[in-house]
């Protein structure tokens, strides 16, 4: 049942998108799974045939989110580059920063930083990004977030 209730989301969503995100034959679908994958390549193939698919929201997250959680410091970089927003919440608050710090990403949570990520955002749950790595016992991503004067609530 979860699993409908999920897909029939991901339909909906689809269905608000941008036609420009559907030229050539793209869709939010085909960037994420180029994220998922890790196929940089298709990534910037991708965004430069459909460029408005950086700011595309898909199951409630962001292209920019779902690279910083898989850890890809190069695709978080040129998501930055065609503006995706570093800030961008997700459906939970999540901001990128946050999806990294939970995953122990410290290299990609340490580029979010230096670009701009808003050190101490707090999620619907007032969780701040550094609360995220302590509690998944990430110790080298909560001594960096430390070193930058992060705060954990």
């Amino acid at each position: 049942m979860k699993k409908q209730c999920i897909a029939t989301l991901i339909l909906l969503m689809l269905s608000f998108a941008p036609p420009s995100c559907f030229a050539a034959g793209y869709n939010a679908d085909s960037l994420y799974k180029a994220i998922l994958n890790g196929n940089e390549s298709l990534v910037r193939q991708i965004v430069n045939a459909s460029p408005g698919l950086v700011n595309a929201k898909y199951a409630g997250q962001s292209p920019l989110h779902l690279a910083a959680e898989k850890g890809s410091k190069k695709m978080v970089r040129y998501l930055l580059e065609k503006g995706a927003p570093i800030n961008e919440r997700d459906y939970e608050g999540l901001t990128p920063l946050h999806c990294a710090a939970r995953a122990g990403n410290t290299d990609t949570a340490e580029l979010l930083v230096t670009r701009g990520a808003e050190l101490n955002a707090m999620d619907n749950n007032n969780k701040t990004p550094l609360r995220y790595a302590v509690d998944a016992g990430k110790k080298d991503t909560e001594k960096l977030l430390r070193k930058y004067k992060a705060v954990e609530e």
